[in-house]
């Protein structure tokens, strides 16, 4: 049986996720594939189609992830990346999709494979785009977490329950910058240059092959830091689907051979 899975999106032909997917597969001899479905709509009527047609999987990026979480949540959540179909059907026999997210928990494996603690440290989140909601939600619960976003009306989102902290400037110096926005301007890598990190402190980008890449590592040296990009967090995060669908973990070995490849 030849499994079939993919990402949904909009401008991602240059997602990793296919080629990662297609090691994992072969290490744990899983026959599938898994397709990057580049969207200019809304993704639900694709979503609903491609489950129908015996869809196992599927990832969901920028910009869908909150109008998928609104279908798809069951736990109230604002930001879903992951879909798989539930084992039983509802009371009308009709099959259930789940969404669940894994960008937080992918975030974290990444920062302990790397010998990051983040439990009781101060980390500031810049961006509350839908994966900086799921990771916002993930690490309140670990850390003293403090949050900035240029519109501020999505503060109001937060769930007041949680140890989150809006970011005062220069209030507090941080052992962990994260910083999930994609396109950058000037106000902003002025606001990262005012931030005062600790000693050994890392600034971490969740994006990978994107510009902000190269701009923020720039300003990371400048500052004496270690800076990270996201695609050790795309690994983290897509073993932690591909568990979701199949029940296996990929190996350590795998993911970190995708980690330190040169794609």
């Amino acid at each position: 049986m030849k499994y079939k899975l993919g990402i949904v999106g909009k401008d991602i032909a240059y997602s990793l996720s296919p080629y990662i997917h297609s090691s994992f597969g072969k290490e744990a001899d899983i026959q599938l594939t898994y397709d990057i479905f580049d969207l200019d709509a809304g993704p639900l009527e694709f979503i609903e189609k491609f489950f129908e047609e015996g869809g196992t999987g599927l990832n969901i990026t920028k910009p869908f992830k909150e109008i998928v979480a609104e279908r798809y949540s069951s736990l109230g959540d604002v930001s879903i990346n992951t879909l798989s179909l539930e084992t039983k059907a509802d009371l009308n026999n009709n099959t259930v999709i789940k969404g669940t997210s894994t960008d937080g928990a992918g975030l974290l494996e990444d920062l302990i494979s790397r010998g990051i603690n983040v439990k009781n440290k101060d980390v500031l989140l810049l961006g509350l785009g839908g994966a900086g909601y799921a990771i916002a939600n993930f690490l309140s619960h670990i850390c003293s977490l403090h949050v900035w976003n240029r519109s501020k009306n999505k503060y109001n989102r937060l769930d007041p329950s949680q140890n989150l902290k809006i970011f005062e400037e220069n209030k507090t110096s941080y052992d962990l910058v994260i910083s999930c926005v994609s396109s950058l301007d000037e106000a902003y890598l002025e606001l990262i240059s005012d931030i005062k990190f600790n000693a050994e402190a890392h600034f971490v980008d969740i994006n990978y092959r994107n510009l902000s890449n190269e701009r923020l590592y720039a300003l990371a040296k400048t500052k004496n830091i270690n800076f990270l990009d996201g695609r050790g967090m795309l690994v983290e995060q897509a073993a932690l689907s591909f568990k979701e669908w199949f029940g296996i973990i990929p190996t350590k070995e795998i993911k970190n051979k995708i980690k330190n490849e040169r794609l």
